[in-house]
């Protein structure tokens, strides 16, 4: 009988006279099971062929490579250094030391897979059973690298702490400064509110005090006055027979006086009553100042008539600027009667310039003046409202008061000279940026 070289255990498919037949390419091979020496596979493993991602590789130089990152099927192909039926092949592998051994299938090709490997170091150990007995193997390793993505590589991980990090102290940064603006912004509009109603209040105690010296402006320079015009005219009807007629005429001059008196300050009263009204519309409009001025001294030219004042209007007939006609009337009005009061058996002159800075209106008299103290409480914040007497002149503060509330609604600044025993010269400035179109 002849023994089949590269043979392995007998698979018969015909036995016959104590013979096996084998099929063979040409024929049949009859074999004496008696003489036949069994030889099994043995020979080492060889690596066929690798390829990753249908790409294939070396497989001598696999280990000194490294596999690209994201690799997707690895297949290691086989070949065994002998002639044998496949079902007498028994392979196992091992991949990095992992305790349970996995066979290979090698009914079709002998081959290993592995599918979506993690990156790093792989050890594969393939083992081959080389016949009967314990521990009868043959075996072959390879290593290999898979690399790791540039989105898990240690510098990415890095830039992406740091990225994070960076939009983190970003977004830190701008909470905190909105924070701040919004803190500013909310302390800005406590303190805007808070001054406001400072001033408001501030206004509120200024009028009330203003309310209360009126009261006892009209309690006493109106009902006093009041009292001795029906009194005088109560004597010139009863005892007129006994009277002088030198009498008769101081009488009724001192009746005319403090007639003009109330009128003036009733006048201004009014005036300053509706000026306090924050929300009365006024309309700009043309002003001639001269012909302004003509009015105003018509009007206060019996009242200083009956003084021996004369009134001199010095504003050239060409002057005209673009203000709040009815403030500026009750403003010059003002002007006038303070300058009669005080003054007497003289001239008052009203001028008007116009200049760079913008235009000066003017009120100057010969009368009793004052001293710095004065002035410096009639220019005052807060001016003094009162009823004493200045030079023995009848004075309440009110009339300045009300030149002060309206040069302020003019954008207009208020200034004093006077010398005391000379007379004054009041002015206010107007800007040109004030004055309109």
């Amino acid at each position: 009988m002849t023994e089949l070289n590269g043979g392995c255990t007998p698979c018969a498919s015909r036995m016959k006279n104590n013979t096996i037949s084998f099929p063979t390419m040409d024929g049949l091979l009859w074999v004496d099971p008696g003489k036949a020496t069994p030889v099994l596979p043995e020979g080492e493993i060889y690596i066929d062929e690798i390829s990753v991602d249908d790409k294939p590789y070396n497989p001598d130089s696999i280990q000194l490579e490294e596999l690209p990152a994201k690799s997707g099927e690895i297949i290691i192909r086989l070949a065994i250094s002998a002639w044998s039926n496949k079902e007498n092949i028994y392979i196992d592998y091992q991949l990095n030391d992992n305790p349970a051994w996995i066979p290979v299938n090698t009914e079709k090709e002998i081959e290993i897979r592995f599918n979506l490997l993690s990156p790093g170091n792989y050890k594969l150990k393939i083992r081959k059973h080389n016949g009967f007995g314990t521990d009868n193997y043959s075996y072959k390793e390879i290593a290999f690298y898979i690399k790791m993505p540039w989105y898990q590589q240690w510098w990415f991980t890095i830039l992406v702490v740091l990225a994070v990090s960076g939009i983190f102290a970003l977004f830190y940064n701008i909470r905190t400064r909105q924070f701040k603006l919004d803190q500013q912004r909310l302390e800005k509009l406590v303190a805007e509110k808070t001054k406001e109603l400072q001033k408001k209040n501030e206004v509120l105690e200024k009028n009330d005090s203003i309310k209360t010296r009126l009261i006892s402006i009209i309690s006493h320079d109106i009902v006093t006055p009041l009292k001795f015009l029906t009194s005088a005219g109560k004597n010139l009807i009863e005892k007129r027979q006994q009277m002088p007629e030198e009498l008769q005429l101081e009488t009724i001059q001192e009746i005319t006086n403090t007639s003009q008196e109330l009128q003036l300050l009733s006048t201004n009263i009014l005036n300053w009553i509706k000026y306090q009204n924050e929300n009365r519309r006024l309309a700009m409009e043309n002003v001639n100042l001269y012909e302004l001025v003509g009015q105003v001294t018509s009007i206060l030219k019996s009242f200083a008539s009956t003084k021996k004042i004369i009134l001199e209007n010095n504003v050239s007939p060409q002057l005209s600027l673009y203000q709040y006609y009815e403030p500026l009337r009750i403003f010059i009005y003002n002007l006038l009667t303070n300058a009669i009061n005080f003054s007497e058996q003289a001239k008052i002159i009203i001028g008007a310039d116009k200049s760079n800075e913008g235009y000066k209106i003017w009120v100057q008299d010969f009368g009793v003046g004052m001293t710095p103290d004065q002035v410096q409480r009639i220019t005052a914040d807060e001016i003094i409202i009162t009823s004493a007497n200045i030079g023995n002149r009848r004075g309440h503060g009110l009339g300045y008061l009300i030149i002060k509330d309206l040069a302020k609604m003019m954008g207009a600044t208020l200034q004093i000279e006077s010398e005391r025993g000379k007379g004054t010269k009041v002015s206010i400035l107007i800007p040109l940026e004030n004055i309109g179109k």
